[in-house]
């Protein structure tokens, strides 16, 4: 609320919060095709989720770190995404399913989007039952990678939301 005052008065004597830069903020445009998390300063009204204010560039990048590694969702931009052709270095080391050139199935990758929203929103509890759901759903399946990436998600996201606990 004092940033935004500071800068709407823009009083004289006032040094700090002075500039013109934002706090930083998450958004998810969930209407795309292929949805991607991007980090923006200044949030609009185009229909896409943002989740922040982010008052420090090294807490999101944790954030972003543990989303990428644990949901992997997209970060390339549109136009390289367009003119890919071959899977970028993400995709190999698991941190992104590679949809500009590989097969990936565009409902798991919107029910991970939904996931990531519900993490970033603090929504732990309900995401830890999503996540528990599908990882015994994958195992009567017998496909046991699946639940184990189930199994690594719910224990990133139940070790993340608790450093943010206060005792």
């Amino acid at each position: 609320l004092e940033n935004e005052l500071i800068k709407k008065h823009q009083p004289r004597f006032n040094v700090e919060l002075k500039d013109d830069k934002n706090f930083l903020h998450l958004r998810i445009d969930d209407r795309a095709e292929w949805p991607r998390i991007d980090v923006v300063r200044r949030p609009r009204k185009d229909g896409a989720k943002y989740f922040g204010p982010y008052h420090s560039a090294s807490k999101i990048r944790e954030t972003l770190k543990v989303v990428e590694r644990h949901f992997q969702l997209r970060n390339c931009d549109d136009l390289s995404f367009k003119n890919r052709v071959r899977p970028c270095l993400q995709y190999q080391i698991k941190r992104c399913p590679g949809p500009c050139v590989m097969p990936v199935d565009r409902a798991e990758y919107h029910r991970g989007v939904q996931d990531v929203a519900l993490f970033l929103q603090g929504k732990r509890s309900e995401l830890v039952q999503q996540l528990q759901a599908k990882m015994l759903e994958a195992a009567e399946l017998l496909e046991f990678e699946r639940a184990a990436r189930y199994r690594d998600q719910m224990n990133a996201v139940s070790g993340s939301l608790e450093k943010q606990q206060i005792i």
